[in-house]
């Protein structure tokens, strides 16, 4: 008889994952506090980044499953900061894809994709991501899905 196959105790991932969003809440709190340069935390998005790449290299994307859900929240919002990697962002969004939608959540899928596109200067679909600095949405290729979500 063999045993049923289980995930691996990724607790430790798990909390990994939640104190680097912790710095990286941190860094961005202290440059909205005092408008400061935003070198500080572009520093740490680069750090968090080579990070993230190591772990989906290993494990693939952290779902609910592998990490946890708020592991797997953290990974997401971790990725979310990688605006220098055009590519990563690309590479994680057809993972997020790929998985089984309640693992990675529709509504994460559709933040990522709407960074992907207003990177790559084209329209969002859902109108998340706010450009210039200023709570305005960029262009958004369907209005009924901004209003509905």
């Amino acid at each position: 008889m063999t045993e049923p196959t289980s995930q691996p105790d990724r607790t430790e991932l798990s909390q990994e994952l939640s104190r680097m969003v912790a710095a990286d809440q941190q860094a961005r709190q202290k440059f909205a506090d005092s408008d400061g340069p935003r070198e500080a935390f572009e520093a740490l998005d680069k750090v968090h980044t080579a990070r993230m790449k190591e772990i989906i290299a290993e494990i693939g994307w952290p779902t609910n499953t592998k990490v946890g859900k708020d592991g797997a929240f953290d990974a997401w919002l971790l990725v979310q900061h990688a605006d220098d990697e055009a590519e990563f962002h690309a590479h994680c969004l057809e993972l997020m894809r790929a998985c089984e939608p309640e693992e990675v959540g529709l509504r994460r899928i559709g933040y990522l994709d709407d960074r992907v596109r207003a990177a790559a200067g084209r329209a969002q679909l859902y109108g998340t991501q706010f450009q210039g600095g200023r709570w305005q949405t960029g262009a958004v290729a369907d209005r009924g899905r901004r209003t509905s979500g």
